[in-house]
C-alpha cells in the first residue's frame, strides 16, 4: 500500500495533522485508515471531501445503579482487608482479587458508545467510564443485509433469528434503529441510536438498505 498517491510527496506535517483532525486525536482501526488512504483525493477535498461523509456519534449508555452499588461496597471490602493485611498474609492474597473487581465496577459505572461511518464502513466502540475502550462492532456495506427502525415489521422479523446486541444507549424510542448484517452465514442485529445525519449518509451509501424517516 503507497502512503502518497503517486507524483505527490508526502508531507508529514499536513497529512498527519489532517489525519489528527479526522481521527479526533484517538487510534482507529486498519479499515478506516485504509480507506482514507485509497480515498486520497476525497480526503484533500478534491472530489467534494470525505469530511462530508464523515459520521461520529457519541451516545450515553445505560449506567445500572448496581455497578455503583457493587462499587461502594467492594471498597469497604478493599478497605477492611488492607487492614487484614498488615496482621496477616491472608489478607493480602484476599486484596489482590477485590481491588480486581473493585477496578471493574469502577469501568463499568459510566458506559458510552462511539459510532464511526465512513464510507459505507460502520464501527461502534464502547468506552467505560472514559478510560478504557474496546471495539465491539467493525463491519461494512457489503455485510449489510437492512437498516430500520424497531418499529418495521422486517426487524422485528430478523430478532429471532439474529444474536442480538445493543448499543443504542439513552438515545430514546424514537431514534432507537436497527442495524442488520450478515458474516460467515450468521445474521446479527445491532440496536443503535440514529442521529439525523448518521441515516442520512448510510441512505447515501446503501439506499436499497435503509429504511426510515429523516
Amino acid at each position: 500500500m503507497q502512503w502518497c498517491p503517486p507524483g505527490r510527496r508526502w508531507d508529514a506535517v499536513s497529512d498527519y495533522g489532517r489525519l489528527g483532525q479526522v481521527l479526533g486525536g484517538r487510534s482507529r482501526n486498519a479499515l478506516t485508515l485504509h480507506y482514507m488512504i485509497t480515498n486520497w483525493d476525497y480526503f484533500h477535498g478534491q472530489k467534494g471531501g470525505i469530511m462530508d461523509n464523515y459520521v461520529e456519534h457519541l451516545v450515553k449508555g445505560e449506567n445500572p445503579v448496581l455497578w455503583k452499588a457493587l462499587f461502594v461496597i467492594l471498597l469497604a471490602l478493599d478497605l477492611c482487608c488492607v487492614l487484614l493485611a498488615l496482621s496477616s498474609f491472608w489478607g493480602m492474597l484476599i486484596l489482590l482479587p477485590l481491588l480486581f473487581l473493585t477496578y471493574q465496577a469502577w469501568l463499568n459505572m459510566s458506559v458510552e458508545y462511539e459510532y464511526l461511518y465512513i464510507g459505507g464502513s460502520f464501527s461502534i466502540e464502547k468506552i467505560l467510564n472514559k478510560s478504557s475502550r474496546k471495539s465491539v462492532l467493525d463491519t461494512n456495506n457489503e455485510e449489510l443485509l437492512l437498516v430500520g427502525p424497531v418499529s418495521l415489521p422486517e426487524v422485528k422479523a430478523a430478532v429471532s433469528s439474529s444474536v442480538v446486541k445493543d448499543y443504542s444507549g439513552k438515545g430514546g424510542d424514537e431514534r432507537k434503529y436497527a442495524y442488520i448484517y450478515q458474516r460467515n452465514g450468521q445474521k446479527y442485529l445491532v440496536y443503535i441510536d440514529m442521529p439525523e445525519k448518521l441515516l442520512r449518509e448510510m441512505r447515501q451509501h446503501s439506499p436499497s438498505k435503509v429504511s426510515g424517516m429523516l
